[in-house]
C-alpha cells in the first residue's frame, strides 16, 4: 500500500507525474483518494464536506465507504459534488484509467 502526498498549486503538475510514472511502471493501483480544497476558509464554518460523485470512473464502494467514515466520525455532512473533475488531482488518475 502507497500513500502519496502531493502539495502544490500549480496545476495538477505532481499527479501528472506520479500517475505517468505509476502506468508506465504498470505499478498495480486499485484505487486513489484524493484530498482537494481541505480547510478552504469560504466554508469554515459550514459543516458540510464535498464528496465526488459525477464521473463514470468514480470508484463507488470506496466513495460509499468514506461517506460511512464522515458521517460516523466527523461530525460531517457529506454532500455529492458535481463540479470538479477536470480541476483537481484526481483528474490525472481518471484519464488513465485508474479508478
Amino acid at each position: 500500500m502507497n500513500f502519496i502526498c502531493i502539495l502544490e498549486k500549480n496545476g495538477v503538475k505532481g499527479s501528472k507525474a506520479i500517475s505517468s510514472k505509476y502506468l508506465k511502471n504498470k505499478k498495480n493501483t486499485v484505487s486513489y483518494l484524493n484530498f482537494d480544497m481541505v480547510g478552504w476558509p469560504k466554508f469554515a464554518d459550514n459543516k458540510n464536506i464535498g464528496l465526488t460523485s459525477d464521473h463514470k470512473l468514480i470508484n463507488t464502494k470506496l466513495n460509499k465507504l468514506v461517506k460511512i467514515l464522515i458521517e460516523n466520525y466527523t461530525g460531517l455532512i457529506p454532500k455529492p459534488v458535481y463540479f470538479f473533475y477536470k480541476s483537481s488531482d484526481h483528474s490525472f488518475w481518471n484519464l488513465r484509467g485508474l479508478p
